[in-house]
């Protein structure tokens, strides 16, 4: 843990996301104490998750990035697992399915001290085996990889790509990830989706064009040239 920087984003709602990203900090602390924990703040109106993971980035001094969603908590064994494989892969997917809890769960666990395993039992979710290629809530990589990659593209603003476009430029400019059979917990809140997304039709065309540049490294390259590239450490 001690060469790891978990990188999280955050924008405050005063609602369910700041009770989650309290907690989750708190979660960190007591179960990764010597993993450095970056928690990047989005700025301007709609969420802009790639800047605030981006900023994460620039101010973490260690060489393994743990990109993580602020409202999800795992087992940290995982991240272990993960940091073994990137001997052998680039980029790691530490997880296949997600506990989606219910709301009363998730205010049951909030209200407890964070700790693994959990101070609360969970009785009440469903459970989601993402896509064989989702790698958002949860990847694990190096530095050098992030950076490779042209970290993520901060025109995505508002719900929505992002993720999917930081795989297609893994995917071509670094080359295969490995996938693990483990699960996350993630907090309840409103949901989000492409039909009530904000800024869902410019995000979508952003994506669509990573969408296909994908395999094509050098109109990924020219893709990720249109912006500035980030993860550099910050002095």
């Amino acid at each position: 843990m001690k060469n790891i920087s978990i990188l999280l984003p955050y924008q405050s709602d005063n609602g369910p996301r700041d009770r989650a990203i309290h907690w989750v900090k708190k979660f960190y602390e007591v179960t990764m104490p010597e993993a450095e924990l970056c928690i990047g703040l989005s700025s301007g109106g709609h969420f802009n998750c790639s800047q605030a993971l981006n900023d994460a980035a620039k101010m973490a001094t260690r060489e393994i990035f743990v990109l993580a969603d602020g409202d999800v908590v795992y087992d940290p064994a995982i991240i272990e697992e993960a940091v073994k494989f990137l001997d052998h892969y680039p980029w790691v997917i530490p997880y296949r399915g997600v506990v989606n809890l219910s709301q009363d769960n998730t205010d049951r666990l909030l209200a407890t001290e964070p700790t693994w395993p959990l101070n609360t039992s969970i009785d009440n979710y469903s459970i989601n085996n993402f896509y064989e290629r989702f790698g958002g809530k949860l990847m694990v990589m190096r530095r050098e990889t992030f950076i490779a990659a042209g970290g993520y593209d901060e025109r995505f603003v508002g719900w929505g790509g992002e993720d999917d476009a930081l795989i297609h430029a893994l995917e071509t400019l670094c080359g295969p990830y490995k996938k693990l059979e483990n699960q996350l917990i993630h907090f309840w809140h409103p949901i989000t989706e492409w039909g009530n997304a904000p800024n869902a039709k410019d995000n979508m065309k952003l994506l669509i064009r990573y969408d296909k540049a994908n395999g094509n490294k050098e109109a990924m390259l020219r893709l990720i040239g249109e912006r500035r590239r980030p993860g550099s450490r910050r002095r």
